[in-house]
């Protein structure tokens, strides 16, 4: 703590259960003054090889793959290495990223349609070698495995539809999601239903966590808007505020950047600043 060695102020640590933990940051705001409390956060990294080896602890890939891959990062004593200077000066990882990818983009995942109309994706992709063993196990066939369009990721990403009609006519076979979840899971993948916005807005998990609210529309109506975000203390927050027309605060936001009042009257004048006192039609 405090002595003559040390030039800063001491500072000392206090866990806090989280479930009475807004009361102590209530409590010390109260004392102090809410412009003397914040909140902080500490971040870490992780070196190159370590992050790849966490990469694919979590993507479930082969030990030795990801032992592999992790060996071909440069690793000199007293420096650090990012993972886009490894793939700059060792032409081998370059060469492995792109004939097997490790993380794939958003398009790579596909969706499907079951025979009563279920729009479905299942939460990966066949090109990547692992989940392609799963795509295959999922689906009982063996055979597709030995089959030369599949033999490598860069073969089934230029043959990427015709191995999707496979799983699109294994998809066929079941009646529900249902009945597809339990051999899905059996294989070690997800499978999700696809929603539009208005069916997510109905469901019950929406309902169940007040994600959607009714807020009066100040037109003798109310409007759906998305609720609080999720709490996990005993914290009530109070609904979400009647919404602003457009353009209503106009005024203030633009005195606040201390636009004067003759300069925020000419933009008016101009109609370069805008505003309406209904939700939809013309401004004024």
């Amino acid at each position: 703590f405090l002595n003559p060695e040390r030039i800063s102020m001491p500072d000392f640590d206090i866990d806090f259960c989280q479930e009475r933990r807004d009361e102590v940051v209530r409590y010390v705001q109260h004392k102090y003054g809410e412009d003397r409390v914040a909140h902080i956060i500490a971040l870490g990294s992780l070196q190159a090889r370590a992050a790849v080896r966490d990469v694919g602890r979590v993507l479930q890939m082969p030990l030795g793959l990801v032992d592999r891959i992790a060996k071909l990062i440069p690793n000199p004593p007293g420096k650090s290495v990012s993972l886009k200077d490894a793939m700059e000066t060792e032409p081998r990882l370059e060469q492995m990223a792109e004939s097997e990818p490790i993380a794939l983009a958003a398009p790579e995942s596909h969706i499907f349609t079951m025979a009563d109309g279920t729009q479905l994706t299942i939460a990966s992709s066949p090109i990547y070698s692992p989940m392609f063993l799963r795509f295959c196990a999922m689906m009982r066939r063996t055979d597709l495995l030995t089959d030369p369009r599949y033999a490598t990721a860069q073969l089934r990403r230029q043959n990427i539809e015709p191995l999707l009609a496979e799983v699109r006519a294994w998809l066929g076979t079941f009646d529900n999601l249902e009945q597809l979840q339990a051999q899905v899971s059996e294989a070690g993948l997800a499978v999700g239903r696809v929603r539009t916005t208005e069916q997510f807005s109905q469901s019950d998990w929406v309902k169940e966590w007040n994600a959607i609210v009714d807020v009066d529309d100040r037109a003798g109506g109310t409007v759906r808007m998305p609720g609080n975000p999720w709490i996990f203390s005993r914290s009530q927050l109070p609904p979400p505020g009647i919404p602003a027309f457009q353009g209503e605060h106009n005024d203030e936001i633009l005195a606040e950047r201390h636009v004067s009042p003759d300069e925020i009257a000419d933009m008016k004048e101009r109609r370069i600043v805008l505003s309406r006192k209904t939700s939809v039609g013309a401004f004024d």
